[in-house]
């Protein structure tokens, strides 16, 4: 049978192609798909746990930088009143 006699709708068998190899190529080409996307979904997963990561340290100073004008507090209402203008203490 001449290509030139064969009809354009014709099946895979008809022309002689092996339809498991049209199955296995259809196969291979929608792996290769989602294998590409599983590796963008991935690189983003990463990108996100990056920017979770470095935002992080700076959730956990908050609490510490709060505390230290807290601790401030009573350590000023401890301290006595000065005299100013008056004579130098002696001694230590």
């Amino acid at each position: 049978m001449s290509t030139g006699t064969m009809r354009t709708g014709a099946s895979a068998a008809a022309r002689g192609v092996n339809p498991w190899l049209i199955a296995e190529v259809a196969a291979t080409a929608t792996f290769m798909e989602v294998l590409d996307t599983t590796i963008a979904a991935i690189r983003w997963i990463g990108q996100q746990v990056q920017t979770q990561a470095s935002f992080l340290p700076h959730m956990a100073a908050f609490p510490v930088l709060a505390l230290i004008p807290l601790a401030a507090v009573p350590l000023a209402l401890s301290l006595r009143k000065v005299k100013l203008g008056g004579p130098a203490p002696a001694g230590h």
